[in-house]
């Protein structure tokens, strides 16, 4: 049973939905500084590092008497339009302490039965979402709590915040969301996926980075009504006249032994682009097995799809049953987790150990100075990496816990491929 209590709730986060997407939306030139009425913003002093678009705020604006989020999405190329899959707020110390807009460069959007749908984060629980899809003609909104990888539905109301019936057996659409030509935001329901609502619908959390991502952030004054909205930004026709860190291509350094790489079957087209991005657990997992089966001339066996309740990747899957890799706790893997160099030693040293029992038996003292930093597990790994000169220090330091880019780990893998080939 509804009370007065949660009407209101719900009654209230209506109203600031509706408010948000009804505002009036402004293509502004200036860069990202304000006042009290509003943030204007502009994108040429954006640079892409590490998986982020990083956006300045000027030192005089008054950050805290702002909200600004994102909606991450794509664009449509066939109708010219950008559809959103979601709105997410930034944290507030983010760009009010470090005066910096960091909008990811790829979202964790929600699946049902693996069907994205438009999904509102919370903004005081990033736990909840909430989902519109339409039902039987009518639109819904359905209220998603995550604990751990999987959600689960706890609450279900109409357009007038009123409770609503959702049964097994019925069939739901998702509601995506468009900009016009006159830059109003309207809803579309996507006809041809059905869902059904029934006791195996799962609803979980998948990285969302395709080719034809794109973002629009906007800003809110808490204060008054000052509102802006940045043009779509496609990430991926970003060149090299905001940052080196934008180029499609690899770095100097990495590009001959990418393209060894490439050439000898060790890559996967993932990888392939947004070169200086960190790599995560799912993706070198890949780049792994690809080395253990040119190394081995085996092809692995994967475990059981139910291995992890938040991934069915066939190549972790095979990782794991290997050893190569293990879960994160509760029957997860974490697969858009990003990984650090003393992990990315650890599974290397594991990967050559299933064709080359004896390696690493001798250990040598580290002779790092941030030598203690280095987790316990990962220093026999971190030790023989560093004595095949494979993974080096930096200012005699190993740097463990530093995320690790993707042309980093695939030139390693091309390097570890032609030290053992033979």
């Amino acid at each position: 049973m509804r009370t007065k209590k949660s009407n209101l709730k719900l009654f209230l986060m209506l109203l600031m939905t509706m408010v948000l997407l009804a505002s009036p939306i402004l293509v502004v030139e200036a860069s990202v500084k304000g006042n009290s009425d509003k943030l204007e913003i502009d994108l040429s002093n954006g640079i892409i590092k590490n998986g982020y678009f990083s956006l300045p705020i000027e030192e005089d604006t008054l950050g805290e008497m702002f909200r600004i989020a994102y909606y991450p999405g794509y664009i449509d190329e066939v109708n010219n339009k950008f559809i959103a899959l979601g709105v997410r707020v930034l944290e507030h110390s983010d760009w009010v302490v470090n005066k910096t807009v960091n909008v990811p460069l790829s979202t964790k959007l929600i699946k049902f039965n693996n069907e994205y749908v438009f999904s509102f984060r919370d903004e005081y629980d990033y736990n909840k979402y909430r989902i519109p899809v339409e039902l039987n003609g009518k639109r819904i909104t359905i209220e998603v709590l995550f604990d751990g990888a999987l959600g689960k539905v706890i609450d279900v109301s109409d357009n007038e915040g009123n409770e609503a019936s959702l049964k097994i057996g019925d069939i739901i659409k998702p509601i995506f969301k468009y900009y016009t030509e006159n830059h109003k935001m309207e809803e579309i329901v996507i006809e041809d996926k059905q869902i059904v609502y029934d006791n195996s619908l799962r609803i979980n959390q998948s990285l969302y980075a395709s080719d034809k991502y794109a973002f629009k952030i906007y800003t809110q004054s808490t204060g008054r009504d000052g509102h802006a909205y940045s043009d779509t930004i496609v990430p991926a026709t970003f060149t090299a006249a905001t940052n080196t860190n934008n180029m499609p291509t690899p770095s100097a350094w990495a590009k001959a032994d990418i393209d060894k790489a490439k050439a000898n079957g060790l890559t996967t087209e993932r990888v392939l682009k947004d070169y200086q991005k960190a790599i995560t657990r799912e993706e070198f997992c890949e780049l792994t097995v690809n080395l253990y089966e040119k190394l081995s001339g085996k092809t692995a066996e994967p475990a059981a799809s139910n291995s992890f309740v938040d991934t069915d990747n066939i190549a972790v899957l095979k990782a794991y049953k290997l050893g190569i890799v293990n879960g994160t706790g509760n029957g997860e893997f974490s697969p858009d987790k990003l990984l650090n160099r003393e992990q990315m030693a650890k599974m290397f040293f594991s990967t050559l150990q299933l064709e080359y029992k004896n390696i690493g038996d001798a250990e040598e003292e580290l002779s790092f100075t941030d030598k203690d930093k280095i987790s316990i597990w990962a220093k026999q790994a971190v030790n023989y990496m560093f004595k095949e000169k494979i993974i080096l220090g930096s200012n005699n330091q190993f740097n463990p816990q530093q995320e690790a880019s993707r042309e980093q780990a695939i030139a390693l893998v091309y390097r570890v491929f032609e030290k053992f080939k033979n």
